[in-house]
């Protein structure tokens, strides 16, 4: 069975109020612009929207990571917004850092990593910035420590 890295992050991580709508929301061209914005802001050796997969116990998922520096081991998830970043529920923020955390796995099992550091960027494409680095809650970085970054046996 194949399934991608957002069908399941929407499966296993809902929880709370069920509504995974925030507003105003981008459309599908001001979030590809906005991705683009950021990427390009990206050293040359960046690994943008690289493809994924991993297979366990029959189930494939597979996925695009929208950005990773193999040099540092640092992964990030771009998400596109309008208006003030506090409007995203703590649900959909939640959907998000599943994302991240199933990107940053995966890129731990592909390059036999034990520590990755992840980062979930929250860009605004109406201002055409992101949340400054470290501050805010449109941040988030956090390591994984060889144990997390292996296949359960």
């Amino acid at each position: 069975m194949r399934v991608s890295v957002r069908t399941l992050c929407d499966f296993v991580a809902r929880s709370g109020d069920l509504d995974l709508r925030f507003t105003p929301v981008p459309s599908a061209s001001q979030g590809i612009e906005g991705h683009q914005l950021v990427a390009a802001t990206r050293p040359s050796h960046y690994l943008i929207e690289e493809s994924l997969n991993i297979s366990y116990q029959g189930l494939e998922v597979a996925g695009r990571v929208d950005a990773y520096d193999p040099r540092q081991h640092c992964v990030e998830e771009i998400k596109t917004f309008r208006g003030r970043v506090q409007q995203i529920k703590e649900n959909q923020r939640a959907l998000h850092l599943a994302q991240l955390k199933v990107y940053a796995y995966m890129l731990c099992v592909r390059d036999g990593l034990s520590e990755i550091e992840a980062c979930l960027i929250y860009f605004n494409v109406d201002t055409k910035k992101s949340i400054p680095s470290g501050k805010g809650i449109g941040f988030a970085i956090f390591s994984f420590t060889s144990s997390s970054c292996v296949l359960p046996t």
